[in-house]
């Protein structure tokens, strides 16, 4: 029985080294470390509210972090916290998101990165809400008048409707004046004319009767006379 001493491939083994280290030279060398980089590329107050927006890279080696996990929180000027509001992944490196703030202000925006760890603070100016604008009443042209609208008349509003009143009775032993210009003078002058007329005409039948009777008389008197004298 041959009894050899077993020898290692040693030289296959750097052979093999060799060849790893030249394929992959900044692999074998170099891995990504736990810290990272981050830039603020945006950060700005939108409608009551905050946009960010950051970027990651890896602290060792530049390459684009691209698997971190990223939050935001937001400290207003009294001192309140909104937060935290997660950042998700957009593009390669980027994260981003929107922060609802509840108030004007100042607001200090802190952002955090894992994997690799990496933070950046950011301060934005919220403004106050711009307050609503009210469009003027249209002008009356000259050609056209104004028009006057009257307000509703409703329930509570007193009608006044004429109120007859009756003439109290006269009292026994009281005359009655008729008013001035009154309707029962009217009727008073229109009795008296009719009277004087009455009256004017049973004069003048008692002139004419009596003119008669006085020619009468004179005929037979003359009669009488002329029959005295023939005899």
């Amino acid at each position: 029985m041959n009894l050899r001493p077993h020898r290692r491939p040693v030289g296959r083994l750097i052979a093999v080294l060799a060849l790893f280290l030249v394929v992959f030279p900044g692999r074998a060398a170099f891995a990504h470390g736990d810290e990272g980089d981050m830039t603020v590329t945006v950060a700005e107050a939108v409608a009551g509210a905050i946009s960010v927006e950051v970027g990651i890279l890896y602290a060792n080696d530049d390459d684009l972090a691209e698997t971190a996990t990223v939050e935001a929180t937001a400290t207003g000027p009294a001192g309140q916290v909104v937060g935290p509001v997660p950042l998700p992944r957009v593009d390669g490196a980027r994260y981003a998101g929107v922060i609802e703030v509840d108030g004007p202000g100042e607001w200090t925006v802190a952002i955090a990165a894992i994997e690799p760890t990496a933070a950046a603070t950011a301060v934005v100016a919220v403004p106050k809400p711009a307050a609503p604008t009210t469009a003027p009443a249209p002008e009356p042209s000259a050609t056209e008048p104004a028009t006057t609208v009257a307000p509703p008349i409703t329930d509570a509003t007193p009608t006044t409707e004429p109120v007859l009143i009756a003439p109290a009775p006269p009292v026994p032993g009281d005359s009655v004046q008729p008013e001035a210009g009154s309707d029962t003078d009217t009727d008073a002058d229109a009795d008296t004319d009719t009277d004087t007329g009455e009256a004017s005409g049973s004069n003048a039948v008692l002139v004419a009767g009596g003119v008669v009777v006085l020619l009468a008389a004179a005929a037979g008197a003359v009669y009488l006379r002329t029959r005295r004298s023939g005899r």
